[in-house]
């Protein structure tokens, strides 16, 4: 991604408007929480440097 620096710039705030309109869909998927695989987390572990290095 071109410009992505991987670093927060700013505060995330949910004001309360924000959470009237998310608050249905997140409730149902805490009831059955569904995750995804990202090509982005084996692609990281790939190029990480041994667990020694750390």
């Amino acid at each position: 991604m071109r410009g992505y620096s991987g670093r927060i710039e700013e505060e995330f705030d949910l004001d309360d408007y924000g959470w009237k309109q998310w608050e249905p869909d997140f409730a149902a998927w805490l009831e059955t929480p569904k995750f995804s695989a990202q090509n982005e987390v084996p692609r990281r572990l790939k190029n990480a440097p041994p667990n020694e290095a750390a």
